[in-house]
């Protein structure tokens, strides 16, 4: 049933879209009005990619939420029931799904540049919740990021590819937490990272540390964050 609602819906905007565009040149508009930046056509295909955007995301959630199941007291996703449930929620090859183990997957919308994670909670964030970090650049403007305040709460941290830091250079930990700081939660000393880091099976390497700071490695303070999909060793 939802499968043809978010059908009908696109239809129904397309149309509506053609048929005002009709009425605008019948009314003599320009068409720099109907074709430009700002104009009408482009304005009514953002409504459309928005309406189409949020009809995959209820979708997905419907399957999340049809997959939860008790574990331990929480709620968790059984991610073979999930990989059934959205299979039907969307026509063949309409989208590319991978499951990475009992932690999460991914979901690509294939004729469109749209993505959407799903954690194991069932939790769905797409596109714009979701940050790619794939070379040593990205990766160290997400920590000078953090560094500077940005805890990264409710975001998803995905690493692409695999990445090789300067062995020359030393590596600034990801989360301050300086000497003079007495405790981890001094929200005005302290720059903790809050998000989900996902390693998607890739790895980091070349890192090279040699400090004497009380904190060291990958990250120095993690507070209410997650690691995920770290590459097995």
């Amino acid at each position: 049933m939802k499968k043809q609602i978010a059908k009908k819906t696109g239809i129904t905007l397309i149309a509506l879209i053609i048929t005002i565009i009709v009425l605008l040149i019948l009314a003599g508009v320009t068409i720099n009005v109907l074709v430009g930046d700002n104009g009408v056509v482009s304005k009514a295909m953002e409504a459309s990619e928005k309406a189409n955007s949020s009809s995959e995301r209820e979708l997905i959630e419907t399957a999340s939420i049809g997959s939860l199941t008790e574990e331990s007291k929480y709620k968790k996703i059984d991610f073979v029931n999930f990989r059934n449930l959205i299979n039907k929620q969307f026509e063949d090859d309409a989208i590319t799904l991978k499951l990475n183990g009992n932690n999460s997957a991914f979901i690509k919308i294939n004729n469109t540049d749209r993505f959407y994670y799903v954690d194991d909670t069932g939790k769905v964030l797409s596109n714009d919740e979701v940050i790619k970090i794939s070379t040593a650049n990205d990766l160290k403007a997400f920590r000078d990021d953090v560094n500077n305040g940005n805890s990264y709460s409710g975001k998803v941290i995905l690493l692409i590819d695999n990445i090789t830091l300067n062995i020359n250079e030393e590596w600034e930990a990801i989360g301050t937490y300086p000497m003079t700081s007495t405790s981890p939660t001094n929200t005005e000393l302290n720059k903790p990272f809050s998000g989900i880091f996902d390693g998607n099976g890739f790895e980091i390497n070349g890192m090279y540390i040699n400090t004497t700071d009380k904190v060291k490695g990958l990250f120095g303070l993690v507070i209410g964050g997650q690691f995920r999909n770290r590459r097995k060793l």
